[in-house]
């Protein structure tokens, strides 16, 4: 009979024993959920839309006047981290998580006719690399310039790839949040066509030369995709 007690009492502290192992791992496990929950949630992106009333041009110059190209399709892929969604945006610290910027080459016109956007889009090669491209690799925001109409400062590196050539670039960029989750991107920048393998067009057989240097000026609206 003793020995009966004693062996029940045995697998009963057994039985505690495991009871007590599993609970501790289950603590283990519920905590490293919710860590990853949390962190995920902190680094959970919102996918945001090009809105139409975007602008992006070219601007340059030619022996004879400065021109101005439009592009008139802008397409795009953006997804920011959800601290964009903050009431108050945070200092520093990456805000872009994901940017893919298409302007279709035969979207961009000069307004001077078929024949000058027609050079253009031979010299920028259009048959074989139809669009212009940025990735955005790197970004961080610089700083708030005025936090009750929601401006601040974010510099962008990426990639940009013209007529097939991709060059690294790095763009300081004037930045807004504005109604509620949409933001504003402005800025420009400014390259040597002929360090994308692009020969400046010319017009009437050379008497009308175009300058090297061009500069993309943006204007860019997003909003939060429903």
């Amino acid at each position: 009979m003793g020995d009966c007690i004693h062996n029940i009492l045995y697998l009963g502290l057994i039985f505690v024993l495991i009871i007590f192992q599993t609970w501790e791992k289950m603590k283990r496990t519920v905590f490293f959920v919710l860590i990853t929950l949390i962190i995920g949630d902190l680094n959970a992106q919102v996918r945001y839309g090009i809105n139409p009333e975007s602008v992006l041009s070219i601007q340059g110059t030619s022996n004879i006047h400065d021109w101005t190209s439009k592009a008139n399709t802008i397409n795009g892929e953006f997804s920011l981290m959800k601290a964009a969604g903050d009431r108050n945006l945070p200092k520093n610290g990456k805000l872009v998580d994901k940017l893919r910027l298409e302007v279709p080459v035969k979207s961009i016109e000069s307004g001077r006719g078929p024949v000058m956007d027609g050079k253009t889009y031979d010299a920028l090669k259009s048959e074989e690399f139809p669009n212009i491209i940025f990735v955005v690799k790197e970004n961080n925001i610089t700083g708030i310039t005025d936090n009750a109409t929601g401006k601040f400062g974010l510099s962008v590196t990426g990639d940009l790839t013209i007529a097939g050539s991709t060059k690294p670039v790095t763009i300081n960029v004037s930045s807004q949040r504005i109604q509620g989750n949409s933001f504003r991107f402005e800025g420009s920048y400014s390259l040597n066509m002929t360090e994308y393998d692009i020969e400046p067009p010319t017009a009437l057989f050379g008497q009308i030369t175009t300058g090297e240097e061009v500069t993309i000026v943006f204007n860019i609206l997003i909003d939060v995709m429903k």
